[in-house]
């Protein structure tokens, strides 16, 4: 890699900051977010109408004009079928290209059913032309016909196309998840039928508007109309979102697309507290690590964690922070990464030199290979107006991501406070954590 201008504002020294100056009692890990929905819903209206004897009403329909059958997606003519209780029949239309015959542009026109109800979101044909997008009892409908990401993959089966789609998606490189997809799972490629394809992704977020956490699962539907004419259908459910409506949605959703959405309610909660739980034993973002009992997080950001005991460094006189190198900004040219030694004394040198306070007695060795990769710490101690401060800093690289470790205790702190001592444990992390983000 060649040598780079980082943008470095010594950030590694905030650590430090936080951790010697204390950032006070921080909101502790949210409580788990449970299901609202159960596997049985819908309105009385509904059951009524179907204790109706079939022979009655299919005569009732006859009447009225309608069908009893129910459409499914791709029918030639949907008809006027309206036993759909929380969907209605619509149109999208785009263009699909140029008739070579007379030069105009082709139009293509799908007929599909959305979901709908009195306080829905609703969107036909919106910004893009081709498009339908709706949001109600925690589903979220979004629909497109021919969209760029599938069409550009040219002479690709459609497993294929949906397989490229799905990385695209949720994978930023590799094997690594975009931030917001927590505990992301995504299924096999399923084939439904001849002409279609889907896939079911399965993760947590984290909802800052409520605080808390959700599960969602988002399965991504595609099917060929006809030559040349694509169609993706993807639904989101919300388990946090969910109503007692949300499972008769569901099954008009799977009966019209043909398509099974993956709504499992007891499988949700449970991915959903195996989630929070290991939020609240220590499980952060970065490193996944089983701190004793005690110890938990004191400040947690995209960038950082901090752990103490009580989830106060400042109380406890000690204290762990864990983040990724791109969090720190550099103003300096760093040396070439070929050598990852070089590389890391260089960096621990940098940070070093931008602490505020006084520093003493630093000593920089290579620690070999830990969880986090090659690595080289620095040994230091740093006065501060609450005393003077022992700390560790651990840099370590690991393919193509290098990660900080800091470990603060206060000199006046007996060492027998805790079962283990702050440094100990940053030993045992170091051993035995394992990068979440590999």
């Amino acid at each position: 890699m060649k040598n780079k201008t980082v943008g470095l504002r010594i950030g590694i020294s905030l650590f430090l900051c936080v951790l010697l100056a204390g950032c006070g009692p921080m909101e502790q890990v949210r409580n788990v977010a449970h299901a609202t929905a159960e596997k049985e819903g819908g309105k009385a209206a509904k059951t009524s109408e179907a204790e109706i004897p079939e022979t009655e009403k299919e005569a009732e329909d006859a009447e009225d004009g309608t069908d009893s059958q129910a459409p499914v997606f791709g029918m030639e003519d949907i008809g006027n079928y309206d036993g759909f209780q929380y969907m209605q029949k619509d149109v999208v239309t785009t263009a699909i290209g140029e008739d070579k015959g007379n030069g105009r542009v082709k139009r293509k026109s799908v007929t599909l059913y959305i979901p709908y109800w009195n306080e829905s979101w609703y969107v036909i044909n919106g910004e893009m032309p081709g498009t339908a997008w709706a949001q109600v009892f925690g589903v979220t409908f979004d629909f497109s016909i021919n969209p760029y990401l599938i069409t550009e993959q040219k002479d690709a089966s459609l497993a294929e196309m949906l397989q490229k789609y799905m990385d695209k998606i949720y994978y930023e490189d590799g094997d690594t998840a975009y931030e917001g997809y927590g505990d992301l799972e995504i299924s096999d490629i399923r084939k439904i039928g001849g002409d279609a394809v889907a896939a079911t992704a399965k993760y947590c977020f984290y909802d800052d508007m409520e605080e808390k956490y959700h599960v969602c699962y988002r399965t991504s539907y595609l099917k060929e109309l006809e030559p040349d004419v694509l169609t993706l259908l993807e639904v989101a459910i919300d388990g946090q979102e969910s109503t007692l409506e949300t499972p008769e949605l569901i099954k008009e959703l799977e009966t019209f697309y043909e398509v099974d959405l993956a709504w499992d309610v007891e499988e949700m909660q449970e991915k959903l507290e195996r989630y929070e739980e290991k939020a609240e034993a220590g499980f952060s973002g970065i490193i996944e690590f089983e701190f004793p009992e005690g110890w938990e997080i004191e400040f947690e950001d995209d960038e950082l964690v901090v752990y103490a005991p009580g989830g106060n460094s400042d109380g406890a006189g000690c204290g762990i922070a864990v983040a990724h190198l791109e969090s720190i900004v550099f103003e300096e040219d760093l040396p070439d990464e070929g050598n990852d030694e070089e590389y890391l004394e260089m960096i621990i040198n940098i940070i070093i030199e931008g602490i505020e306070e006084e520093v003493d007695h630093a000593a920089i060795s290579s620690r070999g290979e830990t969880c986090i990769g090659e690595t080289v710490a620095a040994e230091f101690s740093v006065a501060d107006s609450n005393g003077m401060a022992d700390c560790e800093l651990y840099l370590g690289r690991k393919g193509d991501h290098t990660y900080v470790i800091v470990a603060m205790q206060y000199q006046w702190l007996e060492m027998d406070t805790f079962e283990m001592d702050t440094f100990q444990l940053t030993e045992e992390l170091l051993k035995n954590g394992r990068i979440l983000e590999e």
